[in-house]
């Protein structure tokens, strides 16, 4: 099956981002490994930011689109981490460089729904209303995410089940006492 431009100027990115900061990487180095010109690159793409966008966006959404399938949130989050820890070099050029993508933004649409759907067949979680529901998830999301954000910065070094085990200790007492606050009228959201 023949690829699509994008795919070629994807991996041709990809190729270089393995041994490059993406601060370092021009458009004419992402066309001279793809085989594509200039002029359909900028058909395609308006910069290098958008390519890498699309092309984070593409293999995230392969990768994690059977994250709501795990049989717990830490194994969905343990294959995220994983799913960094495969590409290191890749996503620490991409994560250090000035500029780099925000990584929040997509690993928020990846952890949210493993967290709502493991929440949802829980006590205490399972009877809140859902607005109330979605603040835990959110507050949950975000501290995965800091978490993974600080596991990236500082260069992937730990173990990811080391991490996720400490996540799931914070996790579990963190949301259990705001799901209790919540239903027992102590804490508004």
């Amino acid at each position: 099956m023949k690829k699509s431009t994008k795919t070629l100027l994807s991996e041709s990115l990809t190729n270089l981002l393995k041994t490059k900061s993406l601060d370092d990487i021009t458009v004419s180095e992402v066309v001279s490994g793809s085989g594509v010109s200039r002029m359909t690159f900028y058909y395609h793409f308006k910069n290098l930011n958008e390519l890498v966008d699309w092309s984070f966006s593409k293999r995230l959404g392969e990768s994690f689109s059977v994250l709501t399938e795990t049989d717990s949130w830490q194994d969905g989050i343990e294959e995220i981490f994983k799913f960094f820890l495969d590409r290191r070099d890749i996503m620490l050029n991409i994560f250090h460089s000035s500029n780099g993508i925000h990584f929040d933004v997509y690993l928020e649409n990846a952890i949210e729904p493993v967290i709502l759907q493991d929440m949802e067949k829980r006590d205490p979680y399972k009877n809140l209303p859902s607005d109330n529901l979605n603040f835990i998830v959110r507050f949950a999301t975000h501290a995965i995410i800091g978490f993974l954000l600080d596991w990236i910065r500082e260069g992937m070094k730990r173990r990811p089940d080391e991490v996720i085990k400490q996540l799931a200790n914070i996790f579990s007492v963190t949301t259990r006492y705001l799901a209790d606050e919540i239903s027992t009228g102590s804490l508004e959201k």
